[in-house]
């Protein structure tokens, strides 16, 4: 019996090596090419997921298993055992962060009770809509989030509940809800990160937000704002147009030489620009439908910050 078995892993660089070959290996079988959608289907898990793993971020241990097991490979050649640890659940509650911390001891009462875990104890507490992260026994936080999807945890202290998932398990940006300014958690509205000069380059029928990101390199920070503008002819099509934008920020008027801005899809590059020495603005520019994933990746030098998005 594994009572130590951790509820979620990460692969270490040589596994995400491993991982690349074993895709490989089965296109040279004449068994065609086994893109992330595939793996995702055969295990019945979101590509997203899959994705997650091959770029060394944490998954639920049973769905590294099982990627591991379509590529034909074992969990013990692709992830570090010691790296294994414990991590909490994040919960996301509609309400005022100054309420929830005045009702946070009914809160934590209710749930060790739904979990059924006396060692539950909220561990941060920090505004998104709320957000509270708790920490607790591996079978209690998983009956947390199992109480959720199933639908029978949808409120907590009269707070409505809008999502249960792990601390580590970092969801792609929708896109789509946009249009119905439903903006992700760490995303703001363009006016609230760019000088009215920058705001002049966006087209106003444009959905836009930004996120403040900052890049570490040669000992130094660098603060920059990528920008997304969305666009549909029509609400009833599922193609958007979709321009990436990057601007420096403060009293910066050039974005850092070097910077690049990276699309990927299927983890291979879609585009690629990078900043030269007085660029105050780089860019890319696609078109996805409803449904399709890529992802962006900010790089200077060793400096990556990686966004992955859903239409």
């Amino acid at each position: 019996m594994e009572t130590n078995r951790p509820r979620s892993v990460r692969a270490n660089y040589q596994g995400i090596e491993k991982l690349k070959q074993a895709q490989k290996d089965r296109r040279a079988k004449n068994e065609g090419r086994l893109s992330y959608a595939k793996i995702a289907e055969k295990i019945y898990v979101e590509e997203s997921t899959v994705k997650r793993f091959f770029r060394g971020d944490k998954v639920f241990t049973e769905n590294a298993e099982m990627i591991c097991e379509v590529l034909e490979l074992t969990l013990a050649e692709v992830v570090d055992i010691e790296d294994y640890d414990q991590n909490g659940t994040q919960i996301t509650l509609r309400g005022d962060i100054d309420e929830v911390k005045s009702q946070v001891d009914e809160i934590l009462e209710l749930l060790r009770k739904q979990s059924g875990d006396k060692t539950i104890t909220i561990r941060i507490i920090k505004p998104g809509s709320v957000i509270i992260i708790i920490d607790g026994s591996n079978e209690g936080l998983t009956r947390i989030e199992s109480l959720f999807k199933a639908g029978e945890l949808q409120e907590i202290a009269g707070f409505k509940v809008e999502d249960i998932r792990p601390e580590w398990e970092e969801r792609p940006v929708n896109l789509t809800q946009w249009f119905d300014n439903i903006l992700t958690t760490g995303w703001q509205a363009a006016n609230q990160l760019l000088t009215s000069s920058q705001l002049a380059l966006v087209r106003s029928e444009e959905i836009k937000a930004g996120k403040l990101i900052n890049l570490r390199a040669d000992m130094l920070s660098h603060a920059v704002v990528l920008l997304v503008n969305l666009r549909r002819e029509d609400d009833e099509l599922p193609e958007v147009e979709i321009t990436l934008r990057v601007y420096p920020t403060g009293d910066d008027v050039y974005l850092p030489p070097n910077l690049k801005l990276i699309v990927l899809s299927e983890n291979e590059i879609f585009q690629e620009v990078t900043a030269r020495s007085e660029d105050r603005i780089i860019q890319c520019q696609l078109e996805g439908e409803v449904g399709e994933e890529f992802t962006v990746q900010l790089v200077l030098g060793e400096a990556i910050i990686t966004e992955d998005f859903v239409i």
